[in-house]
């Protein structure tokens, strides 16, 4: 089975437009066809950035429409124990978070919008990953390898 993680900004893009991509892929992860990974720090970013005034405006989620998404998250997702500690992304620290989540989990996607993850080199030899091989703007960064990367914390 497929192993991914998605970026905050793909829940949200989920919330926001129920028929979007990745919309599709969290789907497929309630459904089982793939596993998904999510870490604590994810779900407390996801939850942060739903309550942005300019985005309730948009999707008109109550508190408790909020919360229950995020269960469906929880529930349809295994969350990693948040043990790996990674320094990879310098110009933006808050996404190693993204590189810790699909670590532990062993993921072999994770799919993100964000150019700090999606603009990697071919082949990053500290995590193993590159940006998947679908032509432009795929937004999934591949987990090529699994190695000991050196972690911080056990």
């Amino acid at each position: 089975m497929i192993r991914v993680v998605l970026d905050a900004n793909q829940y949200v893009s989920t919330v926001l437009k129920p028929a979007s991509n990745p919309a599709r892929i969290f789907k497929l992860a309630t459904d089982g066809r793939i596993e998904l990974f999510v870490s604590q720090s994810i779900l407390s970013e996801i939850e942060r950035v739903l309550y942005y005034p300019k985005l309730i405006k948009f999707h008109k989620y109550s508190p408790n429409e909020i919360r229950q998404f995020l269960e469906e998250i929880a529930n349809s997702a295994v969350i990693t124990p948040g043990k790996i500690s990674l320094s990879v992304i310098e110009n933006d620290p808050t996404d190693n978070k993204y590189l810790e989540c699909a670590v532990e989990g062993k993921a072999d996607f994770i799919v993100s919008g964000d150019h700090h993850l999606t603009e990697r080199e071919p082949s990053d030899h500290q995590t193993g990953a590159c940006p998947a091989p679908r032509g432009r703007r795929s937004g999934m960064y591949q987990i090529r390898q699994r190695r000991h990367l050196g972690e911080k914390g056990t």
